[in-house]
């Protein structure tokens, strides 16, 4: 996921898929919803930056 100078997700990319197209798109959907602290760089200026956020669901 690509997180934005401003916090906000840029960019989201499925790296291991689920299985269903539909849980894939829920996870992807939650993240756009998403907002962060931006990264930093040695300037103390606020950044884009690349994360890994790894999800997983549990059906019961």
């Amino acid at each position: 996921m690509l997180v934005g100078a401003d916090g906000g997700v840029d960019e989201v990319t499925v790296d291991g898929s689920s299985g269903s197209d539909a849980l894939d798109a829920a996870a992807v959907s939650a993240c756009y919803k998403w907002s962060f602290n931006p990264a930093k760089n040695g300037m103390d200026q606020a950044i884009s930056c690349y994360i890994y956020v790894p999800i997983t669901f549990r059906l019961r």
